[in-house]
């Protein structure tokens, strides 16, 4: 039985090598798919709260575009308008403390709405449902209560700009 299982996991990856979407993931846009990468493990892009900095510089396959002392900002492409930098902030022990997603594109790409709406409806699904801030944000929570994911919209002239910052408690 073993090895039909060991068969299985090796034709699969085999098959689907590159396959992002997975869980609920597959059934939004594939903008967020991009940017999230997977939901089947991690918070983002397969990355946990925790993890070194030595792990997401072998394995992230964004183009890193910065590096601080505190943080890795990487670039995610969409399309020739679009694009999503994915920032990983660090603790002094070098390890993921906070998440960072900003989405951004001109006013003649995606439609905004679109785009906010299905990131709504996706961390909706994820986290169930979200509530308002005072800064009239959105807010979800982990299941667990151990995080929390804000979305704002930052839209400023003819840039979009959606932020969304995922943080523990």
């Amino acid at each position: 039985m073993k090895e039909i299982v060991f068969f299985f996991i090796a034709v699969s990856s085999l098959i689907a090598p590159n396959s992002y979407a997975q869980g609920i993931l597959k059934k939004h846009s594939p903008e967020i798919q991009k940017i999230i990468k997977t939901d089947v493990i991690g918070v983002v892009r397969g990355y946990d709260f925790g993890t070194p900095i030595d792990k997401i510089k072998a394995s992230e396959d964004a183009k890193l575009e910065a590096e601080t002392p505190n943080a890795l900002i990487y670039r995610v492409p969409i399309n020739g308008k679009e694009y999503c930098e994915v920032i990983y902030y660090f603790d002094a022990t070098k390890k993921v403390k906070s998440f960072g997603l900003e989405f951004f594109e001109t006013k003649d790409a995606t439609p905004e709405e679109t785009l906010i709406d299905d990131f709504q409806a996706y961390f909706s699904e994820r986290y169930g449902p979200f509530k308002v801030n005072d800064k009239d944000d959105e807010v979800w929570s982990a299941k667990d209560g151990a995080y929390t994911i804000e979305l704002s919209d930052e839209t400023n002239g003819d840039m979009v700009e959606i932020e969304i910052e995922i943080a523990k408690k």
